[in-house]
């Protein structure tokens, strides 16, 4: 059974975007946690802890969009 390429390259496409807009909603999350003001008593949200919540939020999201694709 032939493959058209045409399909294959779109879907290539299609999951490159969606890893970009994965990152770019991630990106946008971790600075809002590097953006939330300092309270009294409240300590500075730590890197690792904002790298670690970039590259879950970034997996999540870009999971939900391959599965809603594949609907």
């Amino acid at each position: 059974m032939p493959v058209d390429r045409r399909v294959v390259l779109n879907r290539a496409v299609s999951v490159d975007s969606a890893i970009v807009r994965a990152h770019q909603h991630a990106a946008g999350a971790a600075m809002a946690r590097w953006r939330v003001p300092r309270r009294r008593g409240r300590r500075r949200t730590r890197p690792d802890v904002v790298l670690a919540d970039y590259d879950r939020t970034a997996t999540l999201y870009l999971a939900g969009i391959l599965i809603w694709s594949d609907r």
